[in-house]
Order: structure tokens, then sequence, then C-alpha cells
């Protein structure tokens, strides 16, 4: 703990998304634990219900700072519309508000709030600490570039409007994630409007640096649908066509018990 006070990454581990998953998400945290810089690492289980797919997830990252948001099932039952039961499931953004929590309590001065398919190189790592040696601003802008785990060594060569931005947050930020927004409902895009964004089809351009300031990439590892990956129209197509089973293999799984 603590190798770098000034810097931690958390990541948020969600259920699996079939359709899109071909490649098991697992093969991406161990990509992650073998090949990105040496800094600290604090891991969400963010309400997975398969208790299988949990313990192997908590034997991976058992050296590793880990932290579970339980799925209740329950309380799941409870849920009357398949909107706010999909919310339940996906839960996102109150893991990003946790995240955060969690890791100002441990100390950490700037908290990196990713996707657990996201990963940092050397380069932007070292950047971010030029910078903010220079410039403590309250929140840094990585935007998140997709590509193939195999061709990790030309992801330079790529470049997508589509980009996505993760945040990294000073630990004295009063910014939060609104916990009333799910998943695919542009999640992340009320607070980076708040930030200085850009409003327009995809967020990722400042419109002022008052409060935040992109500083460089991160790798987005994609599960291994290619279709789906190269298109975030085919994205919100496979999230359309996904949700109402999402919800039934809960109910499976649950009644297999």
């Amino acid at each position: 703990m603590l190798l770098c006070k000034n810097f931690v990454i958390t990541r948020i581990i969600g259920n699996n998304v079939p359709k899109r998953d071909i490649i098991p998400r697992t093969k991406i945290f161990n990509f992650i634990l073998k090949n990105e810089i040496k800094t600290d690492k604090i891991w969400i289980l963010n309400r997975i219900y398969n208790k299988n797919y949990l313990n192997y997830l908590k034997e991976i990252f058992k050296n590793y700072p880990l932290f579970e948001i339980e799925f209740n099932f329950e309380d799941f039952k409870k849920i009357k519309s398949e909107r706010d039961q999909l919310h339940y499931i996906t839960n996102i953004n109150n893991a990003r508000n946790y995240s955060f929590k969690i890791a100002k309590n441990l100390g950490y001065k700037n908290i990196a709030i990713f996707d657990g398919d996201c990963m940092i190189n050397e380069e932007n790592f070292y950047k971010f600490l030029k910078i903010y040696k220079k410039e403590k601003k309250m929140h840094y802008g990585m935007c998140a570039k997709r590509f193939y785990i195999q061709e990790i060594k030309k992801i330079e060569e790529k470049e997508k409007e589509e980009e996505e931005i993760s945040l990294i947050f000073n630990h004295n930020s009063n910014f939060t994630f609104n916990e009333n927004i799910s998943y695919r409902e542009g999640s992340k895009i009320e607070l980076l409007y708040k930030l200085g964004y850009k409003h327009g089809k995809f967020v990722n351009q400042l419109e002022n640096e008052n409060l935040c300031k992109n500083i460089g990439f991160l790798y987005h590892l994609n599960t291994g649908n290619e279709k789906l990956e190269k298109s975030s129209f085919e994205r919100n197509q496979n999230w359309n066509n996904y949700k109402k089973n999402m919800i039934k293999e809960v109910y499976d799984y649950f009644n297999k018990l």
C-alpha cells in the first residue's frame, strides 16, 4: 500500500456481459496485473451475483485491497421495473462514488476511477505525476482508446472519436457521479459537463480547464467482439437486446441454487 501516495487506481468489476465478452474478462484482469506499471490498486467487486465467478475474482485479487458491494437477491426481487432492476445489477455510479470514498479514507491524494478493462501505461502515469507537480487541479481526464490485447504495441497509431473519458479526482473534490443515472444512460456525461467538457455526441473535449485537464490516454482492453467494439451504435443495440436476458439470468441462477 501507498507505493505512491499521490496516486491510486481504483477499478470496478461488474457482471459479465454475454455476446460482447468473447474473451473472458478474467484474462483481461490478469493481463492488467502482469503488464501495468507498479502502483497502488484497489479493486471493487460490484454486485456480482454468481458466487463461482465472485470467488474466482477474489482469488485473482487476493494480494490487493479488495472491497465488495454485495448483491442481495431478496432486495433485487422487491424491485418492480425492468429499468430499476438493471440499475440495481449494474450499480455503476454508486460503485464509482464508493471507490472514491474508500481511496480517500486510505489516504490517497489523487484517485483514478477506472472501469475494470482500462489500463494506464508507464508513459501516461509519469506524465500525470509531472503535470500534477506543476498544477494541482481538482480533476484530470484520460481518454480510453479501444484496442485488442494482442495489439497493445500498436495502440499509439489508433485514433477514435468515440474515446471515453475516465477521471482522476483530487481527494478534496466535492463532485460525485449521479447515482440515479444507470449504465448505458450516459452515466458519466452529467458530471463531465459540470467539469467543463463540451456538449456533443462524444463528450471527450474540454471547453475550459478551470476544473479539469486532459492529460493522456488509457488502454481500453476490449473483450473480443470486433463489431461491437468498433461501433457505439452496435454496443447500444447489443445492450437493448441483452438487458431482458440479463434479468432472466439472475433469476435463473438463484432458482437453481
